[in-house]
């Protein structure tokens, strides 16, 4: 089995939320990274985004380092790690955008790369605190027995990380404009939005608010 997970900092962006992903390697390792747009601007340029990734074999250090303050874990059994370091290059390339470019958007690409499946949209009327409530697994606090239970900790097989992946950007096909998967992507968002809306409007709950620039 291989793990992939998601990892939330729920201070980030005045309490609306932030995520971060985490996947693993056939060695063991695993890729953590995020998107941290410190600015907390509504736009930042592609190398002022606070994009970072780093293989490692403890997702443990820089997560707690961070203030991610818990995690949900996927298990399945082969994990696509080249599709998910071509997708985590390309983010590392794109600008900052508050709508359908931000750290939930990041965090929602990754984890598809890797193959888990049913993820929830990245919808623009949810928040990353949100989002990350809605994903499947159980969440657990960030802490290192949590960590190590869940066998996101060293193995006494693993002695160091391999270095990064030299392998090239490359958009994952739900953000290739013109694509099938765009167009299914792209249908399903407007589908879910609509349903949202008129439900938030049935109920007199008011307009819902958007992402937060985190």
């Amino acid at each position: 089995m291989m793990r992939a997970g998601a990892f939330v900092r729920r201070s980030g962006a005045d309490g609306l939320g932030h995520v971060g992903w985490s996947f693993q390697y056939a060695d063991g390792s695993y890729c953590d990274g995020a998107v941290e747009n410190p600015a907390g601007k509504p736009v930042s340029p592609p190398g002022q985004t606070g994009f970072w990734s780093e293989r490692v074999v403890d997702p443990d250090g820089r997560m707690q380092l961070l203030k991610y303050d818990a995690f949900k874990l996927f298990e399945i059994e082969a994990g696509e790690s080249d599709l998910a370091d071509k997708t985590v290059a390309w983010i590392a390339t794109q600008p900052y955008i508050l709508i359908m470019r931000n750290c939930m958007d990041d965090t929602y690409d990754v984890l598809r790369s890797y193959g888990i499946p049913n993820l929830p949209l990245p919808m623009i009327e949810i928040t990353p605190n949100r989002w990350f409530d809605q994903l499947s697994p159980v969440a657990q606090l960030v802490s290192t027995q949590a960590l190590h239970d869940s066998g996101l900790a060293p193995t006494s097989t693993i002695q160091t990380a391999r270095p990064p992946s030299q392998l090239q950007p490359g958009a994952p096909l739900w953000r290739i404009p013109g694509s099938a998967e765009w167009q299914a992507f792209h249908e399903s968002l407007l589908t879910l939005t609509m349903e949202t809306r008129s439900a938030l409007q049935f109920h007199g709950t008011g307009a819902p608010a958007v992402n937060p620039p985190h």
